[in-house]
């Protein structure tokens, strides 16, 4: 085998083995629409959830630390499911921590980004507001329930036997109209979103 054969297969070994080491969720590209946090250099920790209520997602706790074993952050990689009814799209992505537990930012490919309720993707300003939303500790979606979120102008059973009704309002993951009262707090089209990825950052993990 000559010298530059045996190079080659090193480096396509090397790459072959740092592709099983990479974190689940985490395809090449994957820096959007915040921070790469997932290349950032450091030595990653790992930490278990122990009996997690959240069965679909990772049960890692992946923690980055620096030369000298600082935190640079902690981040947990979701598999979610958006909307009440369990008919909407799955949502996938990191969020990550400081090492005080406060919220950092997201992170999710860009082939398979957020979206709205008639699954048209997030904008960027979407993202914006979203960040600015999850970065709110006192946010009004603290202390709201899942049915506070819409309003009585259409039912689910009526939503079961018209679909068509859906277009008359606005609609995020299939459900009633939002509450207009809570429109200057969420992304617009999105309030199921905004509230079950709040209560994901500041939940369980």
């Amino acid at each position: 085998m000559t010298k530059s054969s045996r190079t080659i297969l090193i480096v396509v070994a090397f790459l072959f083995i740092c592709g099983f080491l990479l974190p689940p969720g985490n395809p090449s590209g994957t820096a959007f629409p915040s921070k790469d946090f997932l290349h950032m250099k450091g030595t990653v920790v790992t930490h278990i959830v122990e009996n997690s209520t959240d069965t679909l997602s990772e049960n890692r706790i992946l923690e980055l630390q620096d030369d000298d074993g600082m935190t640079l952050w902690f981040g947990r990689y979701f598999y979610k499911d958006i909307c009440v009814t369990g008919i909407c799209r799955m949502v996938k992505l990191w969020i990550f921590w400081d090492c005080a537990g406060n919220y950092l930012g997201i992170q999710l490919d860009e082939k398979d980004p957020l979206t709205k309720s008639d699954h048209t993707p997030f904008e960027p300003e979407d993202y914006i507001r979203l960040d600015q939303i999850l970065a709110d500790t006192l946010s009004i979606l603290k202390s709201l329930r899942y049915e506070d979120l819409v309003t009585d102008e259409i039912t689910q059973p009526e939503l079961d036997d018209n679909r068509n009704l859906m277009a008359l309002f606005e609609v995020d993951g299939y459900s009633s109209a939002t509450s207009p009262t809570l429109k200057e707090y969420v992304v617009k089209d999105a309030v199921y979103t905004c509230y079950t990825l709040w209560h994901t950052v500041y939940g369980e993990t």
